[in-house]
């Protein structure tokens, strides 16, 4: 008997397979300046920061996430930059596994999935932040009777701020998430804060940490969070990151180990003819 949502995970992926050997392309003609290429990782945070893929760039990030006595998740997103201010990703969890108590369904499989735009409104500066904004949709990949996902869509809007401080790059966010109902035909509503900052230790050393609150009232949940963590600069176009997350509230889980990396892969370029004489 097939799958229900086998279809779906398939069809995600082989878009997510289609876009990797364009994202090894190389520039098509004339000069590339690389000086503003620096990998750069969103993934193990919660919230987001401002920052995009660089122009015509892909970027590639992927991790694992282990919560202690509940599962295991395995995130990877690709990035595409569609201009100075504007990025295109797509994700999944091409692995998931949930352990849950006797109450709630636990599996291993394919996970949900999610596709969005990220874009930034305007630069920081010494007088003002960088602010943007975020569109994402999840799509209902994960088999719900493993409790891999929810069965439902859910739409996702954010807006954020980055500014410099004292040497520490700090950005805060706010989105809602306007969830499809499980158990009936209305929408949940989820809120989550976030504060993030990130400092340079050393040329190839950067520490990070992440304050992250998520509510959503008509599920009687709220998860407080916090994080703390390394980044390693193997180059501009290469980055590994370790972090360990601990929750404060009771609905939070208890501790998370989350590592991973970013890579840059390419340049998505073409020929542009010689202007008519």
């Amino acid at each position: 008997m097939q799958r229900p949502n086998a279809p779906r995970r398939r069809a995600f992926a082989a878009a997510l397979l289609a876009l990797l050997p364009a994202s090894c392309l190389a520039p098509a003609g004339g000069e590339v300046d690389l000086s503003s290429v620096q990998a750069h990782n969103q993934r193990p945070f919660i919230g987001r920061d401002t920052q995009t893929t660089p122009d015509s760039f892909f970027e590639l990030e992927g991790g694992v996430s282990s919560l202690t006595g509940d599962g295991l998740e395995v995130p990877v997103t690709l990035k595409y930059g569609m201009g100075p201010r504007s990025e295109f990703f797509v994700g999944s969890s091409p692995y998931k596994m949930v352990d849950h108590n006797e109450l709630a369904p636990d599996g291993s499989g394919w996970g949900d999935s999610i596709l969005g735009v990220r874009h930034r409104f305007r630069d920081k500066d010494m007088y003002y932040p960088a602010v943007g904004f975020q569109v994402a949709t999840k799509v209902p990949t994960g088999r719900e009777s493993k409790g891999l996902g929810t069965g439902e869509m859910d739409l996702l809007g954010m807006i954020m701020a980055e500014q410099t401080y004292q040497g520490f790059d700090v950005a805060a966010s706010y989105q809602l998430g306007v969830l499809g109902d499980p158990v009936g035909n209305g929408f949940d509503h989820e809120h989550t804060l976030a504060v993030q900052g990130r400092r340079p230790v050393s040329q190839q050393l950067v520490a990070f940490g992440e304050t992250a609150f998520v509510f959503a009232p008509e599920q009687n949940r709220d998860e407080l969070t916090v994080m703390g963590g390394l980044e390693f600069v193997i180059d501009d176009f290469t980055l590994f990151d370790v972090a360990l997350r601990a929750g404060v509230s009771d609905d939070a889980p208890d501790l998370q180990l989350v590592f991973g990396f970013t890579r840059t892969l390419g340049l998505l370029a073409f020929p542009q003819g010689d202007a008519p004489r």
